[in-house]
This record gives C-alpha cells, sequence and structure tokens, in this order.
C-alpha cells in the first residue's frame, strides 16, 4: 500500500500538534505545582494562580489554531498540487 503526500503530511502534523499540546498541557501542570508549593512557603504568593492559568491557556489555544489552520493549508496544497500533476 503507497502512502500519498496528504497521508504523509497528515502524519506529521498531527505528530507535532499532539507533541506541542503536550507541552502545553505539562507547562499548566507545573505552574499548578510551583504555585502549590509557593503557597506552602508563604503567605502570599508572587502572582495568581489564574492569572498564570489564563495566559497559559490562552496561549494554548492560539498555538492550536494556527497549527491547525497550517495542517489544513499545507494538506490543501499538497492536495491541489497532486491533482495538478
Amino acid at each position: 500500500m503507497r502512502a500519498d503526500w496528504t497521508t504523509l503530511v497528515l502524519n506529521r502534523e498531527a505528530f507535532i500538534l499532539i507533541f506541542v499540546n503536550y507541552i502545553f498541557f505539562s507547562l499548566i501542570v507545573l505552574s499548578c505545582l510551583l504555585f502549590l508549593m509557593c503557597l506552602a512557603h508563604s503567605s502570599s504568593p508572587p502572582w495568581s494562580m489564574m492569572t498564570s492559568l489564563t495566559i497559559l491557556a490562552f496561549s494554548f489555544v492560539m498555538v492550536n489554531m494556527v497549527l491547525a489552520d497550517y495542517v489544513v493549508q499545507t494538506i490543501h496544497s499538497k492536495r491541489d498540487f497532486k491533482n495538478f500533476l
């Protein structure tokens, strides 16, 4: 069975998307742990947990939107190029 361009691009881009999601999820978990450690050691943490989680969630959504758009555009350009040939 021969793999075409669309399948190869989709597999690579899906892997990148999952990897970036894993990194951002790990950052959110680490920021929660850091916040809990700050609460354990001092009565007033240096920053608010909601602020850091909001920034991370917003970054997570924006990166996912950009990567998803890139995946769709790449697949369409490969498919159009293959149809042109």
